[in-house]
Parts: structure tokens; C-alpha cells; sequence
């Protein structure tokens, strides 16, 4: 709950300071108020989390006593996993600044119908994000306990993500005519915005495609399977990042370029999750259950435990 609160006022705040730091005296600095406003309110959010990781249990700790608090085993687990959220962030940089280097040389329009569909899109992957939060955080509670009951979550993540998925694109593409001009400035012209409608109607129809990647992505972080990740990631983006390079050598539009992103660097990890949740014998998730976890719903132990 509480990192939802925090995520919500961070929005809130961003919302509110754009506007001032933009078009209010004394300041009034145009793009330049928005990205300080931007910084702003992530830079208060980091410093909203940090105080609350701080307060938490885990952070007091006592020297004299080596059985509470911190250790190096854990200080090595939160490496780990840092390196691989942090290597996650470095791909999802270099593809999505790519994209946008190659849509500036494609032509002015192409620029900005580009920015255009990144803003929807990546607000609608926010409006994902929670189902995935919520999936992590049970399936690496339950895998704890047992594996056949993290598989069942997981599974059950994977359906309600994709029904999810399936839903926005409805809602988004239905409401597409009357959104994007509101979120288009008044003076953009009409090929702008014929340009991006035709992207959008594009990627908002594959966008279940990049929401059952984000759902396996936070299933396999709270499984702890960072390798596999890491290297999913770097394999990716270099096929993005390459295919990107050919779009731009052979002069092709825009939507080649979403076309990119989401058949090589969402699809492509798509198939290797599905591959590591349902086939990889090494997978934390993996089907093959001992004879005592097959039906762990029907066994009186675990109806009594639960």
C-alpha cells in the first residue's frame, strides 16, 4: 500500500508542478519547467522511499547481535538483484532512446507523433504496472511455501494480466479519437496527428503483447531469477537496437520503428519467458512437482496451514 501511495503522490505532484514551473510567473520555462518538474517529483518520491526503507525493520540492526539485522548475505542479495534492475533500466534506456534518435532522423512528424505514442503508452503501462506489483510479490510468497502453490499464482497472475491487457487495448482504441487529440497540443498539425493515430491503433492492438512481458519480467524478479533476465535483456536490446540500425538504413516510416519495439524486443522476450515458465527444467517455476505438492489445495495439511 504504501508504495502505491507514494506513487500516486509522486503523479500528483509532477501533474501540479508542470503546468506552474511552465506557463506560471515567475517562471515560466517552457519544456525546461517540465523536465525540472519531472525531476523534482521523482527525486521527492526517492526520498519518500528511502525514508520509509529506513524506518523498516530490516534497517535496525545491532552489531553485537549477529542472529537480527542486516548481514552480507543480504547486503549480496540486494546486489544482485540491483544489478539486475539496474541492467533492466540500462536496456529499456538504450531501446527507447534509440527509438527516439531514429524517429528524429526519419523527419520532424515522425519526432513528434513518436513522442505522442510514447506518452500514451507508457501511461497505460502504468496503469498495468500494479497487477504485475501485486502477481511479484504473491507468487514469491507462496513459492517460499511451495512451488505448486508460487506456480498456481503465477498462473493465475498471467490470466488476469492478459485479460487486463486485452481490456485497456479495447478501452484504449475505442476511446483513441477522442483521447489523443487531448493530449496533442492545439497547434500540432494534422499529419502529426494522423501519423500517430495510425502507430497507436498499431501498437495499442500488440500492447497485450508488452503487458504479459512486464507480468513474466515481475514474476521472475520475485522469483529471484535474475541471470535469466539479465541476459533475456541484453539479447533483446541488441536485437532491437540492430533491427532500429536496418529500419533507418532502408527508409522505412515510423511504424516499422514501433514495429521494432514490439515484435522484436517485447516479442522476442515473450517467447523466452514463455520458454523458461513452462519448458526450463532450471526454471523456479517449473511444472515438475514432487508427488506431495501435486494437489496442495486438497491436502488437509496445507487447508489447515492456510
Amino acid at each position: 500500500r504504501i508504495p502505491l501511495l507514494i506513487a500516486c503522490f509522486v503523479g500528483v505532484l509532477n501533474l501540479f508542478l508542470d503546468p506552474v514551473l511552465m506557463f506560471v510567473e515567475p517562471f515560466k520555462l517552457g519544456l525546461a519547467g517540465a523536465a525540472l518538474a519531472t525531476s523534482f517529483a521523482q527525486y521527492f518520491g526517492a526520498f519518500l522511499y528511502l525514508q520509509r526503507l529506513f524506518q523498516s525493520e530490516c534497517f535496525r540492526f545491532d552489531l553485537l547481535q549477529k542472529n537480527e539485522g542486516l548481514t552480507l548475505r543480504d547486503v549480496r542479495n540486494f546486489m544482485q538483484a540491483g544489478s539486475a534492475l539496474l541492467l533492466r533500466q540500462i536496456s529499456n534506456v538504450l531501446v527507447w532512446t534509440g527509438l527516439a534518435a531514429a524517429a528524429t532522423r526519419i523527419s520532424v512528424t515522425a519526432s513528434a507523433a513518436h513522442q505522442l505514442c510514447l506518452s500514451l503508452f507508457v501511461v497505460l503501462g502504468y496503469v498495468h504496472d500494479p497487477l504485475c506489483v501485486s502477481g511479484q510479490i504473491l507468487s514469491a510468497r507462496y513459492l517460499l511455501k511451495s512451488r505448486a502453490l508460487g506456480r498456481a499464482v503465477a498462473v493465475r497472475q498471467l490470466q488476469f494480466s492478459f485479460l487486463a491487457s486485452v481490456l485497456i487495448s479495447i478501452v484504449s482504441q475505442l476511446s483513441l479519437k477522442w483521447v489523443l487529440p487531448f493530449l496533442a497540443p492545439q497547434s500540432a498539425a494534422s499529419s502529426v496527428l494522423h501519423e500517430s493515430f495510425k502507430v497507436l491503433r498499431f501498437a495499442l492492438t500488440l500492447f497485450p503483447i508488452s503487458g504479459m512481458v512486464w507480468s513474466f519480467d515481475a514474476l521472475f524478479y520475485g522469483a529471484a531469477d535474475y541471470a535469466f533476465n539479465a541476459v533475456t535483456l541484453l539479447v533483446a536490446g541488441s536485437l532491437a537496437i540492430s533491427a532500429t540500425v536496418w529500419v533507418l538504413t532502408q527508409n522505412l516510416g515510423l511504424i516499422s520503428l514501433w514495429t521494432v519495439l514490439l515484435c522484436v524486443y517485447f516479442l522476442f522476450r515473450l517467447f523466452v519467458h514463455g520458454w523458461r515458465f513452462y519448458i526450463s527444467q532450471s526454471s523456479p517455476f517449473f511444472a515438475r512437482i514432487p508427488p506431495a505438492e501435486k494437489n496442495p489445495v486438497s491436502s488437509p495439511q496445507n487447508l489447515t496451514s492456510n
